[in-house]
């Protein structure tokens, strides 16, 4: 019986001992991991914070460079025109075609940093929405012709003035487009769609060829992403566009989003829509400071 109640005691102790070593641990461990939270908390403010102050600095860069690179532009367009040597007028053609690739990123930061700054104004009025689909077709023909590329353009029934800001809407209406025949095969066809829906036109770009890796279909809307595809075709890119794209026609009330099915001969399907319904015409300024 003592042998017992001694054993009893000791298994006591020895119990009360392990369930403070783990209230102990149980604590100390709350409070590491609340230690950790703060930490992990102070880098990602720290980490916003440099990000904004890296896109201040580009948005300042950024103004500063526009006069200066319009004026290089006239200057380039000028002596392209008077220049009689092929060989002389092929390289000043080169140098303004990357003048004109430097400042669609100029003005990619430039719109970057007014939606971190929270000071996009979109300004919604009656707009021929059939009008606008097809002035960028006319503006991109080229591009599409000198890769053999014909645009179609296919609607289901006579499309309506609607609200919207005209000019958020052509570019990145242009954006989606401009990829779509980028990434396209040579000779293939890019083929634009009007569809009519309830509540809402959708457009919709297709294009033939390869399919959207699936490790990079959820980053194709992220800031400053480029997939390899990308690098190899257009490696001037900002990695920039879809994103303001996105952003922007998602403010108007719209969507933008995309299917990219591997088993069907369809390199990408990308889909943007606008509300129909009657929408408030005054400016509106939105920001995008949590995107």
């Amino acid at each position: 019986m003592i042998n017992f109640q001694i054993f009893y005691l000791v298994f006591l102790g020895v119990a009360a001992a392990a369930i403070s070593v783990l209230i102990l641990l149980f604590f100390n461990s709350k409070k590491d991991s609340k230690r950790k939270e703060i930490e992990l908390n102070n880098k990602i403010k720290d980490l916003e914070k440099r990000g904004r102050l890296t896109l201040e600095y580009l948005s300042i860069a950024a103004h500063q460079l526009r006069a200066p690179l319009a004026s290089m532009k006239w200057a380039l367009e000028l002596l392209v025109q008077k220049e009689n040597s092929d060989e002389n007028k092929q390289k000043l053609s080169e140098i303004l075609k990357f003048n004109e690739n430097l400042a669609v990123i100029i003005n990619d930061l430039l719109s970057v940093s007014k939606m971190e700054a929270g000071a996009l104004s979109i300004k919604l009025q009656p707009a021929n929405f059939e009008n606008l689909i097809l002035e960028e077709i006319t503006i991109l023909k080229p591009h599409a012709d000198f890769k053999g590329i014909e645009i179609t353009f296919q609607k289901d029934e006579e499309i309506k003035e609607i609200m919207l800001d005209p000019k958020i809407f052509s570019e990145a209406f242009k954006n989606i487009l401009d990829n779509a025949i980028t990434y396209a095969p040579k000779d293939s066809k890019v083929r634009v769609f009007s569809d009519k829906k309830e509540n809402e036109y959708v457009i919709s770009v297709h294009n033939d060829g390869p399919a959207i890796d699936g490790q990079e279909q959820s980053k194709i809307f992220t800031k400053f992403y480029r997939g390899e595809a990308a690098k190899e075709l257009r490696p001037e890119g900002s990695g920039l566009g879809l994103f303001i794209a996105k952003s922007a026609i998602e403010a108007m009330g719209g969507k933008i989003w995309f299917q990219s099915p591997a088993h069907e001969n369809i390199g990408a399907i990308f889909y943007i829509s606008v509300p129909i319904a009657s929408i408030d015409s005054r400016n509106q300024y939105i920001g995008f400071g949590n995107q």
